[in-house]
């Protein structure tokens, strides 16, 4: 028989390349997604219902994570596997919405592991999380101040899982996410239950779809595109972040999948120091790809939560997998991002 996978979240810009890479490993999938991120952001996914409803083997309930129904839809089915993608994912937005935020996040993530605990004990469950869940204790290790970035000082390799995120400013996004992060790893060495929790930094692919409060990158470029101003958050624009192509996020949850690490084990995830860029920096790849130029940058105060640098340290995820690796560089990445956002503006002629 075929196995089963639940997919939270999957119209979103994980969820469909989990799905699709799912379907052709031969899953038949159940999706779960209601557009909660075009309701809260203004940035719909439900676009992405086009590349999934005509796929064998998908059918797409649009249910909220915490809708009752999910725990019957658990008991009936027996997943062989679960990947939680569903989130509340902006960690600016959470700070006007924390209840929902916890509702979503921390609230929706504990039902579905009872349910699975309850039901479905054997299925293997894939936690994505967030590496915001370690706050501003990343920017408590040396840096230094170079033209176009802040960068770490000396050889540090980036942020690994041992960062403390106790004692820190995290936005209430942070704390939710630090809590279904917690759980899920309980429930894996308490319970028993074949959880595995990932923290990505960011991740774009070629279902991003950008809004100010999520996907900095794509929402740098759609400006550029649509010839409005680029608004930068505090750090001068010199604030850095590695950046992970979904594709390859997708293919460590393979390697998971096919040879599970022990239960409730944690792996942080992300583009690492090649793949790293400043804001500034983003702006000119974004310009050399594009051939376009800002109308103007916007310069505004510091988002509580933000950081100076985040780079990740990838090196438990290559101990355990080491036939892992970054297979898209920022080059490729931008690329792609500009032929899929491209599509979303009517840009008529080139500007300088």
């Amino acid at each position: 028989m075929a196995k089963k996978a639940l997919v939270t979240g999957c119209l979103g810009n994980l969820g469909c390349y989990v799905t699709e890479r799912l379907l052709s490993e031969g899953y038949h999938i159940i999706g779960i997604d209601n557009d909660t991120r075009g309701r809260m952001l203004g940035a719909s996914v439900i676009r992405s219902v086009a590349h999934l409803a005509s796929r064998k083997n998908f059918y797409l309930n649009q249910w909220d994570i915490r809708d009752p129904l999910l725990e019957q839809l658990i008991k009936a089915s027996k997943f062989d596997l679960i990947v939680h993608c569903a989130a509340q994912v902006s960690h600016p937005h959470s700070i006007d919405v924390p209840v929902e935020d916890f509702e979503i996040n921390a609230h929706g993530t504990l039902r579905l592991l009872e349910y699975v605990r309850r039901h479905s004990d054997d299925s293997i469950f894939v936690h994505v999380g967030s590496a915001k869940i370690y706050g501003e204790n990343v920017d408590a290790f040396p840096e230094i101040e170079l033209p176009s970035r802040y960068d770490y000082d000396g050889d540090f390799n980036g942020i690994s899982e041992s960062c403390s995120f106790d004692r820190t400013v995290k936005t209430p996004f942070g704390a939710s996410k630090a809590y279904a992060d917690l759980i899920a790893q309980e429930y894996g060495m308490l319970y028993g239950l074949k959880t595995v929790v990932l923290r990505p930094s960011c991740f774009v692919g070629k279902y991003t779809v950008p809004s100010l409060l999520q996907r900095w990158e794509a929402w740098i470029m759609l400006n550029i595109l649509k010839g409005e101003p680029v608004r930068i958050f505090g750090y001068k624009g010199k604030q850095v972040r590695d950046i992970l192509h979904c594709e390859d996020l997708v293919n460590a949850i393979m390697l998971m999948i096919a040879n599970l690490p022990k239960k409730g084990d944690v792996f942080n995830i992300g583009g690492g120091r090649n793949n790293s860029l400043s804001v500034l920096e983003c702006i000119e790849l974004v310009k050399e790809v594009t051939r376009l130029s800002p109308k103007d940058i916007i310069y505004d105060e510091k988002r509580p939560g933000d950081w100076r640098v985040y780079i990740t340290d990838n090196s438990k995820l290559i101990r355990h997998y080491p036939n892992w690796h970054t297979s898209w560089g920022l080059g490729r990445i931008f690329v792609e991002l500009y032929q899929n956002l491209v599509k979303l503006v009517e840009v008529s002629e080139p500007r300088v």
